[in-house]
């Protein structure tokens, strides 16, 4: 069985919202989450503050979405672990 093939659009749209993400976990670490803003965010991944907004509604959805994505890749991580083992092992 073979895995889907991913579109350029698709690559393109995961590119740009990982650039912004990362653009902004930056900024919020150096400043502080109430200090930064969209403008900011958007200037430092290269894009319009428009191309923000089409990716995420508000800077607090940059983090819940970075949050979530890294609970989907810890999560993924312990299930393939082996079933007997304990979790202070696995973790």
């Amino acid at each position: 069985m073979s895995t889907p093939r991913t579109t350029l659009a698709e690559r393109k749209r995961r590119l740009v919202s990982d650039e912004l993400t990362e653009s902004a976990l930056q900024l919020l670490a150096l400043k502080g989450f109430d200090a930064v803003t969209v403008d900011e965010i958007a200037a430092a991944a290269g894009v319009s503050k428009r191309t923000f907004f089409r990716y995420f509604a508000s800077k607090e959805d940059v983090v819940v979405q970075f949050l979530a994505d890294m609970g989907t890749g810890i999560r993924a991580e312990l299930a393939a672990r082996p079933a007997a083992e304990p979790p202070s092992v696995a973790l």
